[in-house]
This record gives C-alpha cells, structure tokens and sequence, in this order.
C-alpha cells in the first residue's frame, strides 16, 4: 500500500508539473503585438502598391487584418524588414497571399521565423486600378 501512494505521489507532481509549464508556455505565446491599428490600403493608376505602417513582430502567430470597408480589388501579404524603411521589406508570404474581403483575415506569415523584427500588409493592385480597404491590424494574433 504504501509503495502505491509513493506512485500516487510521483504521478500527481508530475502533473503539476506539467501544467505549470503549460501555463508559462500560453502566456508566452501570447505576448505578442496584438493591439489593433488602422489599416488603409489604397491603389490607383499612379500607385499600384501600398503599405500599412511598419510595427514590431514579436512571435511567429500570423497576422490579423480585419477589413471594414472595401472598394475595388486588392491582394495583400506581409512583408518584413530589420529597419524600419519601406524599402528594405521583403516578402515574407511565401505565396500565402490574400484578397482584401470584408472581414476578418489570418494572414500566414513567416517574418519572425525569417528573423526580422518588423512586419507590414503590403497591398497590391488586383483585378481593378482604383482601390481601397480600411479597417484595422495587428503583427501577432492571439
């Protein structure tokens, strides 16, 4: 009996063990940049590509974009950079690209795993000249 509540003992720490590190792991992988800003994407004959406004990406979760209003066509992606400059982004999709629908859209993304520090929607002409979307983003979803 007593080399039963030995066992009983080793199991139930185990387990407390194990749902401690859980816990931590969670609340890591929460941590992300979350928070919403606004998303403006806009596309004419004179600019067929925008971006939203560069900001950090802290995890590897995907990005969040929840379009709001929308006129025209626009196919968006994320990109990623080390600086904070327009012109030094890279496209972090690997071929994940999305229309710009109303709603809400995950974006697959790979800007962490590719060690870069900041992340933005990059918006491109579709099937129409003039567009637009508004709404807001986030780097990192929960």
């Amino acid at each position: 009996m007593k080399k039963h509540r030995t066992i009983s003992k080793v199991v139930c720490s185990l387990f407390a063990l194990v749902a401690v590190a859980t816990a931590g792991m969670i609340t890591a992988g929460a941590a992300g940049n979350i928070s919403d800003s606004t998303l403006e994407l806009n596309i004419n004959y004179l600019q067929s590509t925008d971006y939203t406004p560069i900001r950090n990406k802290l995890d590897s979760t995907s990005t969040y974009m929840r379009v709001d209003d929308k006129s025209g066509a626009i196919i968006t992606r994320v990109v990623g950079s080390n600086q904070e400059d327009i012109s030094s982004f890279v496209d972090c999709s690997r071929g994940h690209i999305y229309p710009a629908n109303l709603g809400v859209t995950y974006m697959i993304n790979y800007v962490y795993e590719n060690g870069y520090t900041w992340a933005a929607i990059r918006g491109d002409q579709s099937s129409t000249s003039n567009a637009g979307v508004t709404g807001v983003w986030s780097p990192d979803s929960v």
